[in-house]
């Protein structure tokens, strides 16, 4: 869709790191922040109910009812272990050019998705000491069920954090991400605590902020634009499955330009082999061009182009060229240098006309290779 195509360009080009909200493990089953909220709320004495219907208070109620945090950090586990990857975490970790993810969710969806060999998952400090540029990394600002000791969600955690932010190794890589990469917010909206949150955690404003900040979420009218704007943020109507289908479409249309550009050409070999695409390549200096495909199950290789040729269009051929096949020459035609100019390849699904030196196409009659086995009678021979 052209409205995502200012992002998906950022992405071909791996300037994005991507903030993963809630709204994108709703399809999983996974408790949007009301029904956590009112899961905890049937905990509560009536005397513990807060008047500040919020899932920070009501959580914070919770843990100053119990004086501890058991019975929460039950409800988190058996809200969001159990959970599956969707078709959005599915494809998204196909996606090479996105090296950095940060989500507030505190499921496991996303890493799940992935190779385990693949990815780095940094969830406190002592996870920042060893980074891997070859790997993809995750961060998990609130925790998980995983690291409930991380989990930020009451009250006194939101103030705890904001506190210890400015020491954090975590916060600081963050902080970085801002500073150095376009910033696109997917799962949340702008009544998010977390999103709100977020950008003001950073303090990214118009004299510090050197890169573009996203929100892609349904429902922007007028009235979200205008917040936005006032907090230099780009509104995108959208949501999850609309982006990330249109993203892989995008990155599949654009295949042959990205795997013959040196800067590209790693993520976009990766790419391929996501999809089921094996390459062989050659770097001539200038660009890199595709010498070999293989498909890891099927081989399906089309071809397109534009004509005005009467006797193309026709099937009235003259075929005034000649290709060698074995002892004999079969006939064919050239495609002028216009026709080659519309000229499409695509493999298995990707484009890779541009990843391609072709110089030449010739069309001939469809040839079908037989063998034939003759079984011939004895006969005596007087």
């Amino acid at each position: 869709m052209a409205k995502y195509d200012e992002i998906i360009d950022l992405i071909r080009r791996e300037e994005v790191v991507l903030f993963v909200g809630a709204g994108c493990s709703l399809a999983a089953g996974a408790p949007s922040a009301s029904d956590l909220n009112t899961r905890l709320k049937k905990l509560l004495d009536k005397s513990f109910i807060p008047q500040t219907d919020t899932l920070q208070e009501v959580s914070e109620a919770l843990v100053l009812q119990d004086g501890n945090r058991d019975r929460l950090n039950k409800v988190l586990i058996d809200s969001f272990s159990l959970l599956k990857p969707t078709c959005f975490h599915k494809l998204l970790s196909t996606i090479p050019y996105i090296k950095d993810i940060v989500t507030t969710n505190y499921d496991n969806l996303i890493e799940s998705s992935y190779n385990y060999n693949s990815i780095q998952v940094f969830a406190e400090d002592q996870d920042c000491g060893c980074y891997s540029e070859d790997k993809y990394h995750i961060y998990k600002i609130h925790g998980d069920y995983n690291h409930l000791d991380r989990v930020i969600v009451t009250s006194s955690d939101y103030r705890h954090t904001i506190k210890s932010h400015k020491d954090s190794l975590l916060w600081s890589k963050i902080k970085s991400l801002f500073a150095t990469k376009h910033v696109v917010f997917i799962g949340y909206s702008l009544a998010d605590g977390n999103f709100q949150n977020l950008i003001e955690e950073v303090e990214i404003n118009e004299k510090s902020k050197s890169k573009q900040i996203y929100l892609i979420s349904p429902g922007i009218d007028n009235l979200t634009k205008a917040k936005l704007d006032k907090l230099i943020v780009v509104g995108v109507e959208g949501d999850a499955d609309s982006f990330i289908t249109a993203c892989i479409s995008s990155l599949k249309e654009s295949f042959g330009e990205d795997i013959s550009s040196h800067d590209r050409n790693k993520s976009a070999a990766q790419f391929g082999r996501n999809n089921g695409v094996l390459l062989e390549t050659r770097d001539n200096g200038k660009s890199i061009y595709i010498t070999s495909m293989k498909g890891s199950e099927s081989n399906n290789f089309t071809f397109d182009f534009s004509t005005e040729r009467k006797d193309l269009l026709l099937g009235n051929n003259m075929y005034s060229d000649k290709v060698p096949c074995g002892e004999i020459s079969i006939p064919a035609l050239s495609l002028t240098p216009k026709e080659m100019q519309t000229l499409k390849f695509v493999f298995n699904g990707l484009n890779v006309t541009k990843g391609i030196n072709v110089s030449k196409i010739l069309i001939g009659p469809a040839i079908k290779k037989i063998q034939l086995r003759i079984h011939a009678k004895k006969r005596k021979c007087n």
